[in-house]
């Protein structure tokens, strides 16, 4: 006789260890608020990594109820939105995280259907349009479709924090989802996807902050990228516009630089061996200890980002991409590209 037949196992009643406890609390920490669930499989990355590619329950009988995870996640829930997650809750906590902070993000819903096709957008920063502490800069992207540059969208913000900026881009690539219904993708972290790079004018809290913005939109499973730092991200993508870096130079002659120092250290643009490369870094060595102004600027472009944004050979954008991609941010009245009676999406 068969006594308490029963066709499910029993789960075992053993107390997680610390060690259970603290290697749960690593998984959930790693994945997004967002997707936190009980399902702690194979299915994301983070997760596998913790656990070594197991089940969480091979690891930790003690968590083969997957309602003592649900518990637990509750409790980092509730940690990280004490208000609860719906509207309420995530205002509460915008404003608790950075109570100063004031950003808009505005985009032209007749156009942004079009912005999926371009090959490369442009940020830059415009003169105000508006009064107060906002500053504005214009996301701008030729459209081959209608054979002109298009201004797709603008940002409005009151700080040039990496912090700021990190924010703009991820509203920026929110209101372009909602707007369109499609996730905005960027090669390479989206090998298919259109978009090549995106240009900028060389600000490094911009690029700072486009670079952690990055590090949370990448899918290592998808691109094969994975960088120790949310820098490195950026040199897969990031032109900066070569008439800010000349402009720039120029500059050097108001301090008495000569003409032919200043032609030199442009030279940078062209190169395309590491052996030229190394003989421009020991030129700037050499002239930065005669000249004040050139010292300050070498120091100022020493930045692991710079260089690789303004040369093909050092950069990471895939040289067939690079050829096809622009280099400059074309100053122009870029609010005159499109019909003035379209409406704005905030």
């Amino acid at each position: 006789m068969v006594r308490n037949a029963h066709n499910h196992p029993e789960h075992p009643h053993t107390k997680p260890s610390a060690e259970d406890e603290q290697r749960l609390q690593t998984a959930i920490n790693a994945i997004s608020v967002e997707i936190r669930e009980s399902r702690f499989k194979l299915c994301f990355t983070s997760t596998s990594t913790v656990y070594g590619g197991k089940q969480v329950s091979t690891i930790s009988p003690a968590f083969a109820d997957v309602r003592k995870i649900r518990d637990r996640i509750a409790v980092h829930r509730k940690t990280e939105f004490p208000k609860g997650q719906d509207f309420d809750g995530v205002k509460y906590y915008m404003t608790h995280a950075d109570f100063d902070l004031k950003l808009v993000v505005t985009l032209h819903p007749q156009l942004a259907k079009f912005i999926h096709g371009v090959l490369a957008l442009a940020i830059d920063f415009t003169f105000k349009r508006v009064e107060g502490d906002m500053d504005e800069w214009e996301v701008v992207g030729f459209s081959e479709r209608f054979k002109m540059r298009i201004p797709f969208a603008s940002f409005y913000c009151n700080r040039k924090t990496t912090d700021a900026f990190k924010q703009l881009f991820t509203e920026l690539f929110d209101a372009i989802y909602h707007v369109t219904g499609e996730r905005f993708l960027l090669r390479p972290f989206y090998p298919d996807a259109n978009c090549r790079i995106f240009v900028m004018d060389g600000e490094v809290a911009q690029v700072n902050g486009f670079g952690e913005f990055l590090a949370q939109y990448n899918s290592p499973t998808i691109s094969g990228i994975s960088e120790s730092n949310s820098i490195g991200y950026v040199l897969y993508c990031l032109k900066t516009c070569i008439v800010h870096f000349n402009r720039c130079l120029d500059e050097l002659n108001r301090a008495d630089i000569p003409l032919s120092v200043i032609a030199e250290l442009k030279k940078i643009i062209g190169y395309k061996t590491q052996e030229d490369v190394e003989k421009w870094h020991a030129y700037c060595r050499s002239v930065a200890t005669v000249y004040v102004a050139v010292n300050d600027w070498y120091v100022n472009k020493d930045k692991p980002w710079y260089l690789p944004s303004i040369n093909s050979f050092l950069s990471k954008i895939a040289p067939a991409d690079y050829v096809i991609t622009p280099n400059r941010l074309k100053h122009r009245r870029n609010s005159l590209c499109c019909p003035l009676s379209f409406g704005v999406y905030f």
